[in-house]
């Protein structure tokens, strides 16, 4: 699931898919209809099909909500409290999660929650996708709470 980290942005990362989206089309329709001679009535509304599940996709995917600067609530994911903010340092609250794993890269920043299985053999997972990737005073923050929560990096 896809997450967008603000409002703004979110516009901006739907605008750019659909011209990404749009422009493949193009390149799509062109070459079937030069390659193989199709009915170009049958290439257009393929084509329009496909647009219509790819916006489908989109709309079930892609999930909206405010990264508050001055809120209390920095992340809500499924309607669960994960990172509170104190001051000026995010903070998580008590819970049994024990090791992390934070990755940032050009498609968004992937946080990995891990905390011990009741049968304490193995280890649950918990993870949670941020589109477009935090910038690198947020990323700093959440490192720094995670481990003032002695959180072990994994």
């Amino acid at each position: 699931m896809v997450k967008i980290s603000n409002k703004k942005q979110v516009k901006a990362y739907v605008r750019n898919t659909f011209i990404l989206i749009n422009v493949f089309m193009i390149v799509a329709v062109s070459v079937v209809l030069t390659l193989f001679k199709f009915n170009f009535m049958l290439v257009a509304l393929m084509a329009i099909f496909i647009e219509l599940l790819v916006l489908l996709y989109i709309s079930l995917t892609v999930k909206y909500f405010e990264y508050e600067y001055y809120g209390e609530v920095i992340t809500i994911i499924y309607n669960r409290l994960i990172f509170k903010k104190n001051g000026k340092r995010l903070e998580l609250p008590k819970s049994k999660v024990k090791y992390y794993r934070l990755e940032n890269n050009y498609w968004g920043t992937q946080l990995n929650l891990y905390k011990r299985s009741p049968d304490k053999y193995n280890l649950i997972r918990f993870h949670y996708n941020v589109v477009p990737p935090l910038n690198e005073i947020d990323l700093n923050q959440l490192n720094k709470s995670l481990q003032e929560a002695e959180i072990i990096i994994l």
